[in-house]
This record gives structure tokens, sequence and C-alpha cells, in this order.
């Protein structure tokens, strides 16, 4: 499966990327911020995105969301 953690802290995406980790995942991309977020999906076609809603700057969570799906970037099965 492939993962890709957003979060504004770096500290958080390498406990969850070390969590996801002892689970049995190892394709796992880690970005800071909503628009490297848009940038991820556009390039890779992810199993599993986990992404905090407030991302400081720029996009938040949902504007995330709402921007991957009217652009088709996420899979149907995608969580």
């Amino acid at each position: 499966m492939k993962f890709l953690i957003v979060d504004d802290f770096p500290n958080f995406c390498s406990a969850l990327r070390t969590m996801i980790m002892s689970f049995g995942g190892s394709d796992i991309d880690m970005v800071l911020n909503g628009e490297d977020a848009i940038r991820a999906l556009n390039k890779k076609r992810y199993d599993v995105i986990l992404s905090d809603y407030n991302l400081s700057e720029g996009k938040n969570g949902n504007d995330i969301l709402e921007e991957a799906k009217h652009h088709g970037l996420l899979k149907s099965s995608a969580l």
C-alpha cells in the first residue's frame, strides 16, 4: 500500500511513519503542507492519506480533499 502523511510538524510525520512501518508499510511519503500534498497526489495514487486539518499557512486538510476530488487525484478505494 502507498501512504501519504500530511502534517506541518515533522516530528509528528516521523512518528506516524514509524507506526505505519511497524505494521509492515514501506511506501510512505511525507509532506509538510497542502501545496506539497497536491503535488504528491499528482505524481502518485495513494491508498491511504493521513492529513492534519490545520496546516498553518495555505491549504488545510479539507482543501486538500476537495481539490484532490475535483481533479480526480484519489483512487475510489483510498482512505
